[in-house]
C-alpha cells in the first residue's frame, strides 16, 4: 500500500476513523478531494458522517485484500457490497437499507474523484445493490366494531348538532370511498355560496 498523504483531516471528521483511510489519502491532491467531498459537497451533518463511514469501511476492505486506488474495479466494488449484506463472521450483517446506503456513497465518491481528476472511471457506477422494497403498510386496518368503539372516545353526554362534523377522525383506512365521499361534501359546502334569502 502507498504511504498516507500528509494533509491535516477537517475538524468536522475528526475521530470518526481509528485509522487514516490508506486507500484514498495515497497522495496530497487525492486526500485534498476526498477530504473536500464530505465538507463541500455535504453540509448535513448525518449524512457526511454515514458516508465516510463507508468510506471508512470501504478503505478497511481494500487494506486487507492489499489494494490500493487505482487498483480498485467495479467486481471489487461488488464484492465489497455483497460482503456488507453478509451475516458474521463472513460480512458485516448489514441490513438491505443500510448496504444501498453505503453503495451510493461509494458510487457518489467516486464521481467526486472522476471529476477531480484523482481517477479515470467510477468503479462502483455499474454496481447494483440489493433489491429491497417495504411492501406491507404500518397504517392499521380495523373493522366495523373497532370503528364505532372509536368514534366513542372522547363524546360529552350534551346533545350536539347533526352531521359528522364534530366526530373526530379516525387514522385507519376503513371504507375509503363513503370517507371520500364525505370530505367532497365537507368541500363543496365550504366553497358554495351561500342561498340568498327572499325578502318580501
Amino acid at each position: 500500500m502507498d504511504e498516507v498523504a500528509a494533509i491535516s483531516q477537517p475538524r468536522v471528521l475528526a475521530g470518526l476513523a481509528p485509522k487514516p483511510l490508506a486507500v484514498f489519502l495515497w497522495d496530497e491532491s487525492a486526500a485534498e478531494r476526498f477530504f473536500g467531498f464530505f465538507t463541500a459537497n455535504h453540509q448535513n451533518k448525518n449524512t457526511r458522517w454515514a458516508y465516510f463511514k463507508a468510506a471508512c469501511r470501504f478503505s478497511d476492505w481494500c487494506e486487507g485484500g492489499g489494494r490500493n486506488l487505482a487498483e480498485v474495479k467495479p467486481p471489487h466494488v461488488a464484492a465489497h457490497v455483497e460482503w456488507l449484506g453478509k451475516v458474521d463472521p463472513e460480512g458485516q450483517g448489514l441490513s438491505k437499507p443500510t448496504v444501498k446506503q453505503h453503495r451510493a456513497a461509494l458510487r457518489m465518491l467516486f464521481d467526486w474523484l472522476v471529476v477531480g481528476h484523482v481517477l479515470d472511471t467510477n468503479p462502483a457506477h455499474a454496481v447494483r445493490g440489493p433489491k429491497y422494497s417495504q411492501k406491507k403498510g404500518k397504517t392499521p386496518v380495523l373493522d366495523r366494531g373497532e370503528v364505532r368503539a372509536r368514534t366513542r372516545i372522547g363524546r360529552s353526554r350534551r346533545r350536539r348538532p347533526r352531521g359528522n362534523g364534530n366526530r373526530r377522525h379516525v387514522p385507519a383506512v376503513h371504507e375509503t370511498s363513503q370517507y371520500l365521499r364525505w370530505q367532497a361534501r365537507k368541500m363543496i359546502a365550504a366553497i358554495r355560496p351561500p342561498r340568498p334569502r327572499c325578502t318580501g
